[in-house]
């Protein structure tokens, strides 16, 4: 039985989805790991685009941990305090981060870090595979405003 996903433009197998994520599942509980770095590259195996896999494996991750959150705060094991600096640590850290990537992209500046900043030593290689990544990163958001908005203009 095959689901077609009009994103990935790609008819898939239902039960082997639903397989790979009772499997990347099971092992995230077992060891407490994050599930994004197994599922992604199940899906890019299975045919699917990698900006397209990034951004459906962002809302699985997003639901795991919130409901991980609801968990953790049933069992008063969350500290607010902390959880709320590390949060607003994070969202500026990287606001900051995606800004100063975006910056450095567009005047060319990330081959200058890679090649001209003392103590970095970045093969020409991996420069062009970060950039590749940038790319894939901001097809990925592409998707994700396309979908947004496909999915509100519903009645």
């Amino acid at each position: 039985m095959e689901i077609y996903l009009p994103i990935a433009d790609l008819p898939v197998n239902v039960f082997l989805l639903f397989a790979m994520g009772i499997a990347v599942g099971f092992i995230s509980g077992m060891f407490g790991i994050g599930g994004g770095f197994l599922m992604t590259p199940l899906l890019i195996f299975v045919g699917i685009s990698p900006a397209v896999a990034v951004a459906s494996v962002a809302s699985h991750i997003a639901a795991s941990s919130f409901s991980g959150v609801i968990a953790y705060w049933r069992r008063r094991a969350l500290d607010f305090a902390l959880a709320s600096m590390l949060l607003v640590g994070g969202i500026l850290g990287t606001m900051t981060g995606v800004w100063l990537f975006s910056i450095l992209r567009s005047v060319g500046g990330m081959r200058f870090v890679a090649s001209h900043v003392p103590g970095i030593d970045v093969p020409p290689q991996t420069v062009n595979r970060v950039q590749q990544a940038a790319d894939a990163e901001h097809e990925c958001f592409e998707i994700a405003y396309e979908l947004a908005a496909h999915a509100l203009s519903q009645p």
